[in-house]
């Protein structure tokens, strides 16, 4: 992993270690049925480095692509050869696919000045959505350029990286368009004990984050209790305070907002704001953490437990309106 994410070739010492490993978990493939699989694919999301670095650690590689069903074929993949992978991204584009991200549309105007939609072209496309004609002009472009719906921009290198969808794009009072996905995903991974993040911002003068922790669940209903998991306890025991359920840990956070549990939440979203926003209009100023985790039990998620930003938005209507009214909590 290390050496394909740097673009070198494995040094001696490294593939005897690599030989070594392969046979150490030759019996882990085996108990998964994946012994004689060659090649790995994930779709559908973009994958998790350190998912990816789990698997390759357990000679699973797996190879993160992005395609659509209208596409017909594959647009995009990593290649597991030095100089043709990058960690985090979609890879680069197929032989014989054409591919752009425009960055203006008639809706949004200029998306941003990083992404844009992405769009594909060439003799893999379809035609149209049977007898469905205004949708698929909505769909294909005039110029033929086919729409995905898809945010995401390519590196210098021409690698592609998602950033969410057109749809779920924030756009403020001040006519900023913002692509959530992106800062709900460096949240979360600066406070890795998070389970569900959704920015909202729509029409306001600032982007606001309700968070959720993670916590137990019930097995019978699917639905979310009040335990907290482990990773949540020791964050709060590395700040010096017991807790045990999602209520006790609210209510801290409420009752002192300048002690150690709300300083490290801000603490995260100041790193954020510092390090990853790319303009002021980016910035989070304000957070809260919601009564429970988002579930597809109590209606946040989806089939596929893909946020429902508008339902979601709906069900916590009044603790949106309290992130920007004169509230001096953060919670």
């Amino acid at each position: 992993y290390d050496a394909l994410s740097e673009g070198r070739e494995l040094s001696s010492f490294e593939q005897v270690r690599l030989s070594m490993a392969r046979k150490a978990v030759a019996n882990v493939k085996t108990s998964l049925g994946l012994s004689k699989a060659v090649n790995l694919v994930s779709g559908g999301a973009p994958l998790s480095p350190d998912i990816q670095k789990y698997f390759m650690s357990m000679d699973m590689p797996v190879r993160d692509s992005y395609a659509l069903s209208e596409t017909a074929a594959i647009g995009f993949s990593n290649v597991f050869l030095p100089g043709n992978f990058r960690s985090g991204s979609l890879g680069k584009v197929v032989r014989l696919t054409s591919m752009e991200i425009k960055r203006y549309s008639a809706d949004f105007g200029e998306y941003t000045d990083k992404e844009g939609e992405i769009c594909f072209k060439g003799r893999s496309i379809f035609m149209g959505y049977l007898n469905q004609e205004d949708v698929t002009n909505e769909v294909i472009l005039d110029d033929g350029w086919m729409r995905t719906g898809d945010l995401g921009y390519l590196d210098k290198d021409g690698y592609l990286f998602l950033s969410g969808r057109v749809k779920e794009i924030i756009i403020t009072a001040g006519g900023e368009n913002v692509p959530p996905v992106f800062i709900e995903s460096a949240i979360k991974k600066l406070l890795p004990f998070l389970s569900n993040t959704m920015l909202v911002g729509d029409r306001r003068k600032y982007l606001s984050i309700l968070l959720t922790v993670k916590c137990g669940v019930e097995d019978k209903t699917g639905m979310p209790n009040e335990a907290l998991g482990p990773s949540v306890v020791a964050w709060c025991a590395e700040r010096g305070v017991t807790l045990n359920t999602v209520s006790e840990f609210r209510r801290e956070i409420e009752r002192d907002g300048d002690g150690p549990l709300a300083m490290g939440v801000q603490d995260a979203i100041d790193r954020y704001n510092s390090e990853h926003a790319i303009s002021n209009a980016q910035k989070v100023q304000r957070w809260t953490f919601l009564p429970h985790d988002f579930s597809l039990a109590t209606g946040e998620l989806n089939n596929f437990l893909k946020l429902k930003r508008k339902v979601t938005a709906r069900m916590y209507a009044d603790v949106i309106d309290d992130l920007y009214g004169d509230v001096k909590s953060k919670l």
